[in-house]
C-alpha cells in the first residue's frame, strides 16, 4: 500500500495498516536530507493503552537528536559529550593531547630531585674510572719499561712529572697538581749513561725515547703510610718501610741526583720537562728508585690519589698503590667496609639511577663502541709494529709480512704507503669498501750519524675512507726501531 511521508513519531494509523509498515521496505527522508533504511530494531512499535478503538503508538528510542549527515559524522569522529534537542557538544581538546601547568611542575621537579641525586654518583664513579685506568696506565708503562731492558740489554728509565690539571701544559713546565706527566728513555749504547761514583744528569744525546709521552688527568701522585704486612688489602699491603721505595707527593725526601729531562735527541734540545723522580731498570730487569745510588728493595710503591681539578679528593676511598720489587709487580687497591647508614644512602641512589639508565644506554653503547675501535686499532698497532721490528738487515728494507718500505736515516721525515685493515684483521694497500681502518706510517726526521734508533711514527685512524684530520677516532702510536 501506498504510504505518505513524511513519517514522524509517533505515528497513529488504523489496524488494517499496522502489518503493511511493519513489513514494507519504505525508506523515510528526514529534514536534513538523510534516508533511513528499512527500521530492523531502531524504532520499535508499543502498543500503550488504546486512545481509540483501533489506535497504536510508535515510539522512537532514547538517543541523541542527529538530524543531519555532517552532524552524525562529527559525532562518529569526535564521540558525543553532551546532546541536546540542537545537536551535541565535542569533548574538550585538554582532556586528550595536553597537560595542566601543575602536572608540568611535579613533573619538572622530579627530574630536579633526580639529577641532585644522580649527579654526585656520576661524579664519583667518573673519579674511581679515572684513577683506576691512570693505575692501570702506570702499571702498563712499567712492565713495558722492564721488558724492553731485559730484551735489548739495556737500562730503562721511567720519570713522573705532575703539573696543575686543567690548563695546557707549558714549556718550560710549571710544577702543580692533577696531571702526571710519563715518560719513558733507554739507554742508545746499552750503559747506565751517567757515572755511578759520580752521579750527575742523563745526557740526553746518549739515549732514545722509548714511548711518547703519556699525561693522565685526575690523578696526584701520593705519599701513603705503610701497610700492616698482614694481608692482600690497601691497608694490609707489604710495607715499603723506606721512603726512598716510595714515589709520592712527599717521597724520595730528595730529588734524583740523575735526572733526565724530554724531549731528548742529538744536539740536546731545550728541556721542557725535569724528571727528578723515577725507576730505572737494568738488563736483568732489577728496579730501583731513581738510580743505582739507591739499593735493591723487596717492596717499592707508587701512590695514587684522585684530583678534583687542581683539588685532591683527601675524602675519597679509591687510592691505589701500585708495588713492585725487584722482579715483579703487584697492584693493590683500596677496600674498606661500609655502614648500615650508607648502605641504606647507597641504596637509595641506585634505584634512583635506575631511571635514569635507559637515558644513559645510548651514552654506553658508544663508549663501548669506542673501547672496542680502540682495542682493535691497538692489536693493528702491535701487528705492524712486529713486522717493522721483524724485519731483517740494517739501514733500508722492506718488512716481510705487509712490505713497509723502511728508509735509510735522514734528517727530513719520510711516509711510508698507507694500509689499510678491514674488521677482520685483513690488510690491503688500497682502499676497499671493506676497508675499516687506515695505517698512516711516518719515519721522523733523525741523525744520521752514529748509532742511533730509526723511529717509526703509527697514526690508526677511522673510517678508512676519512682523511686523518677528520677521522672520527683515531689511535698514535711512537717506537724506535734498532736497525743498526
Amino acid at each position: 500500500m501506498h504510504i505518505p511521508r513524511p513519517i514522524r513519531s509517533p505515528i497513529t494509523c488504523s489496524p488494517k495498516d499496522e502489518f503493511a509498515v511493519a513489513n514494507s521496505a519504505f525508506r523515510v527522508r528526514d529534514p536534513c536530507g538523510f534516508t533511513f533504511p528499512k527500521p530492523r530494531g531502531r524504532y520499535a512499535f508499543t502498543r500503550p493503552k488504546p486512545r481509540g478503538r483501533h489506535a497504536f503508538t510508535l515510539k522512537e528510542r532514547e538517543r541523541p537528536n542527529l538530524r543531519c549527515r555532517r552532524a552524525r559524522l562529527l559525532a562518529k569522529t569526535f564521540g558525543v559529550v553532551q546532546a541536546d534537542a540542537g545537536g551535541f557538544t565535542l569533548p574538550k581538546q585538554r582532556e586528550r593531547f595536553a597537560f595542566t601547568l601543575i602536572e608540568l611542575l611535579v613533573v619538572i621537579t622530579i627530574i630536579g630531585i633526580f639529577l641532585v641525586a644522580v649527579v654526585p654518583a656520576l661524579t664519583t664513579i667518573k673519579t674511581a674510572t679515572d684513577v683506576t685506568s691512570a693505575a692501570y696506565t702506570i702499571k702498563d708503562a712499567l712492565e713495558q719499561a722492564r721488558t724492553y731492558a731485559m730484551a735489548h740489554n739495556t737500562y730503562v728509565w721511567i720519570g713522573f712529572y705532575e703539573e696543575p690539571a686543567g690548563q695546557p701544559s707549558t714549556n718550560p713546565a710549571t710544577p702543580g697538581t692533577g696531571r702526571i706527566v710519563i715518560s719513558t728513555i733507554a739507554s742508545a749504547d746499552g750503559t747506565t749513561v751517567y757515572n755511578p761514583r759520580s752521579l750527575a744528569a742523563i745526557d740526553p744525546t746518549r739515549v732514545t725515547q722509548f714511548n711518547k709521552l703519556v699525561k693522565v688527568e685526575g690523578t696526584h701522585l701520593a705519599t701513603f703510610p705503610d701497610g700492616s704486612g698482614t694481608g692482600d688489602t690497601f691497608d694490609s699491603r707489604p710495607a715499603a718501610i723506606y721512603e726512598t721505595a716510595k714515589i709520592g707527593d712527599a717521597t724520595p725526601p730528595n730529588p734524583s741526583l740523575t735526572p733526565f729531562q724530554y724531549p731528548v735527541g742529538n744536539p740536546a734540545p731545550a728541556a721542557q720537562y725535569t724528571f727528578v723522580k723515577a725507576v730505572e731498570f737494568s738488563p736483568r730487569g732489577e728496579a730501583r728508585i731513581n738510580n743505582r745510588n739507591y739499593t735493591l728493595k723487596t717492596v717499592a710503591e707508587i701512590g695514587l690519589q684522585p684530583t678534583h681539578g687542581t683539588a685532591v679528593d683527601v675524602n675519597s676511598r679509591n687510592i691505589i698503590a701500585i708495588q713492585f720489587g725487584a722482579l715483579g709487580m703487584k697492584l693493590q687497591c683500596r677496600h674498606t667496609s661500609f655502614s648500615l647508614v650508607e648502605v641504606t644512602i647507597a641504596l637509595g641512589v641506585a634505584a634512583i639511577c635506575l631511571i635514569g639508565i635507559f637515558g644513559l644506554l645510548p651514552i654506553g653503547l658508544q663508549t663501548d663502541q669506542n673501547a672496542t675501535e680502540q682495542s682493535r686499532a691497538l692489536g693493528i698497532s702491535s701487528v705492524v709494529i712486529a713486522d717493522l721490528r721483524a724485519t731483517p738487515g740494517s739501514g733500508s728494507g722492506t718488512s716481510p709480512q705487509f712490505g713497509i718500505s723502511i728508509p735509510v736515516l735522514s734528517a727530513a721525515s719520510v711516509s711510508a704507503a698507507p694500509l689499510y685493515f678491514n674488521g677482520e684483521g685483513q690488510s690491503s694497500t688500497s682502499l676497499t669498501s671493506q676497508s675499516r681502518y687506515r695505517v698512516s706510517i711516518t719515519f721522523p726526521a733523525n741523525s744520521t750519524g752514529g748509532r742511533v734508533a730509526t723511529w717509526v711514527s703509527l697514526k690508526i685512524t677511522w673510517p678508512a675512507g676519512a682523511s686523518p684530520t677528520n677521522a672520527t677516532g683515531a689511535l698514535e702510536t711512537f717506537t724506535a726501531l734498532d736497525r743498526n
